[in-house]
């Protein structure tokens, strides 16, 4: 391989780099209806978030979904509904049932209900780790909107990391990257010019 070549390898492989820590959201409409119930953990703490879960009650329409992110950190989900809702997060998939679901409860680390939008503020997520959510309405009749943002690509809905393009976002230690790659790069180019030639007498 020519230097050239070799110094846009490093230069894009940088930029890859860079942009690793890419902001990425995405959104999932929801309709639910009386097609189907399910009983979730207990208690759900309205306008607080609750981590300990200790039973399974009550019967409501719901959905269900698994996503997974590409960057661990901490991420927030927003759900918006016409009617009053709650929403959980999990690790694992769930298994509904209006009788007591097989789902372990200790799989639920995160749960909060708060009217009509209910956010999540700070979820501790790992890569490569599948992920769920359990959202549940009531009244039964309506339509939702779930939003997943945070650190890293997000899998979630017809949101694939590894075909979603990021508007990239530089911080500042990625702008530290970026310039030592560009003086990285001017250095390959002033070495690799070939002397001058004079033509002998």
């Amino acid at each position: 391989m020519g230097l050239s070549k070799l110094r846009i390898g490093v230069f894009v492989v940088g930029l890859g780099v860079c942009f690793a820590n890419t902001i990425i959201g995405a959104t999932v409409p929801i309709t639910f209806n009386f097609s189907g119930t399910t009983q979730f953990p207990l208690p759900l703490p309205f306008g607080s978030l609750g981590t300990t879960f200790t039973s399974y009650g009550g019967g409501n329409p719901f959905s269900t979904g698994t996503f997974y992110v590409g960057t661990s950190g901490a991420y927030s989900a927003t759900l918006s509904s016409t009617p009053s809702n709650g929403i959980f997060m999990l690790t694992g998939t769930f298994s509904p049932s209006s009788s007591t679901p097989t789902t372990p409860l200790a799989n639920f680390f995160q749960g909060e209900q708060n009217g009509s939008l209910t956010t999540l503020a700070a979820i501790p997520l790992t890569a490569g780790v599948q992920y769920s959510y359990l959202a549940v309405f009531n009244p039964p009749n309506g339509t939702a909107t779930l939003t997943l943002t945070g650190p890293g690509c997000i899998s979630f809905g017809t949101n694939n990391c590894a075909g979603a393009q990021p508007v990239p976002t530089l911080g500042p230690g990625g702008l530290a990257l970026l310039t030592m790659l560009i003086a990285l790069s001017g250095t390959f180019l002033l070495t690799s010019r070939r002397p001058l030639r004079l033509p002998r007498d």
